[in-house]
């Protein structure tokens, strides 16, 4: 589980991109932010996002693909 002291360690930027993919995610997928799944997106996002320098868009698309398998 991730705790939000890891999401204080994004940059804004970082985070940005993060809320902004997970909000996308969320609406198509018709989640809430706020649920198990919506927090299990969260936390991917943040991670990928961590590794690696991608947009709102590139981490939604990587949501897309990743997030069915931890459903």
């Amino acid at each position: 589980m991730m705790h939000i002291k890891w999401l204080l360690t994004l940059s804004d930027q970082e985070l940005e991109d993060v809320m902004g993919a997970v909000e996308i995610w969320c609406s198509s997928e018709g989640q809430a932010i706020a649920s198990d799944v919506g927090r299990q997106a969260l936390e991917l996002a943040a991670q990928l996002r961590r590794e690696r320098v991608l947009s709102q868009t590139q981490l939604a698309q990587l949501l897309s693909k990743e997030m069915p398998e931890r459903r």
